[in-house]
């Protein structure tokens, strides 16, 4: 592959792992899979609930079997390592020859892959298409996939695949084809919305998901998040309400008495502005540390712009709303312009929405269940980052009275 190994380390939590094994049902293993195991936090927590289990872990890392080592011990006769990169198009063939135990499928799979970030996947389509993905032509150079298609195929008809995926192939558009993939050939039991933070070294979104392999179609799935210590407000929905997206960001916001909607479905239009930071106080632009401290505050910007270098900028002004692109915290920073106008840094979004729908959306924002949607939205691994195409697709709550087409009634 190429791919610096640091770019991969990013190790699951005890906590984390052990949730992940508790998702997997009343199940007596004889076999464990570990796909790119790292330092073994997944086999630790499988060793912990099934103790007569035999555990092949499989990492390309070499320093991965001193770590693993260092868990089951050199001797363990029930622990078996391959130093194997799993995104060679013969890796599971290759893993069944070396491992005899393996030729039948192992009864539980588990995998974590790693983040390897602007990686073209040679054999994609191959990897892929035996997983029992056909996706187009850029899905099929996704390594995220390809490790869920390896860990499918390295798991017995029948068997338990318990997995930690990436919020891209979870919620984003472009990956719903996988998603329905996944519903009509496995029984997918399970998906929990993990916090940010949850993995070391990372601030990536992350969800657990557990399925049973060729037991499909999924007709319900329990969707619930985790908060770092208890898995919390669990819901069944059937799977034709979780085809869209699996998040439960988005599927929380819907109490059944509420509609839920999007920014664009009700018209309303997004602006980034324009300055950059550096320039923000030259042109008096409204920037992020202008954001009230109460999330859905106003805010007056009287004392903002005025000068010649903002014209031709986009400008806010009062009624518009306000809400961060970038940053740590842009999940909290949420505020309506009740006076004044002035510019925007390329940090900031302008909301103009119908004067029918601005409290609504205002509140919606900057609620809880807001902020967590925000949160599960945006990207990146450091800083977090907002697309334009995320703002306008996060759903949201606009009062029993909205019925989506005509308004309020």
């Amino acid at each position: 592959m190429g791919v610096p190994l640091s770019l991969c380390k990013f190790y699951t939590k005890p906590n984390v792992a052990r949730l992940l094994i508790q998702q997997i049902g009343d199940v007596t293993p004889t076999l464990i899979v570990d796909v790119g195991a790292g330092q073994g936090a997944l086999s630790i927590a499988a060793r912990e609930r099934w103790a007569e289990a035999s555990i092949l872990t499989l990492d390309m890392d070499p320093e991965s079997l001193h770590h693993l080592d260092g868990v089951f011990g050199p001797s363990d006769a029930a622990h078996h390592h391959m130093n194997i990169d799993m995104l060679n198009e013969s890796a599971v063939r290759e893993v069944k020859s070396a491992h005899p135990i393996a030729r039948d499928g192992a009864d539980v799979t588990l995998c974590n892959p790693p983040y390897l970030p602007d990686v073209t996947l040679a054999n994609g389509r191959e990897i892929i298409g035996r997983g029992g993905f056909l996706l187009s032509a850029e899905l099929s150079h996704s390594p995220d996939v390809a490790f869920v298609s390896q860990s499918i195929e390295l798991t017995r008809m029948g068997g338990t695949v318990a997995l930690i995926l990436s919020d891209s192939l979870v919620s984003a558009e472009r990956y719903q084809a996988f998603r329905a993939a996944m519903f009509a050939s496995h029984r997918v039991a399970s998906v929990v919305q993990l916090p940010r933070r949850s993995f070391v070294g990372t601030e990536a979104q992350a969800y657990l998901v557990v399925l049973r392999k060729g037991a499909g179609p999924t007709r319900y799935v329990e969707a619930s998040r985790f908060d770092g210590t208890n898995k919390i407000g669990a819901r069944t929905l059937a799977a034709d309400e979780m085809m869209r997206r699996w998040d439960f960001a988005f599927h929380s916001m819907d109490n059944g008495h509420r509609a839920v909607v999007t920014l664009a479905d009700i018209g309303a239009t997004v602006t980034r502005g324009r300055l950059t930071s550096s320039n923000a106080r030259i042109s008096r632009a409204f920037h992020i540390a202008h954001f009230p401290s109460v999330p859905g505050s106003a805010v007056s910007v009287e004392t903002f712009g005025g000068t010649d270098a903002s014209a031709g900028l986009p400008t806010i002004e009062k009624g518009d709303i306000v809400i961060a692109r970038v940053g740590r915290n842009l999940h909290h920073k949420v505020a309506v312009v009740s006076a004044g106008k002035a510019p925007i840094t390329d940090c900031v979004y302008r909301i103009r929405v119908g004067e029918m729908y601005r409290d609504a959306v205002l509140k919606s924002l900057a609620s809880e269940a807001g902020a967590m949607a925000l949160l599960g939205h945006a990207r990146g691994v450091g800083a977090l980052s907002l697309s334009k195409a995320s703002l306008l697709s996060i759903p949201l709550l606009l009062g029993a009275e909205f019925d989506g087409q005509e308004g309020w009634r």
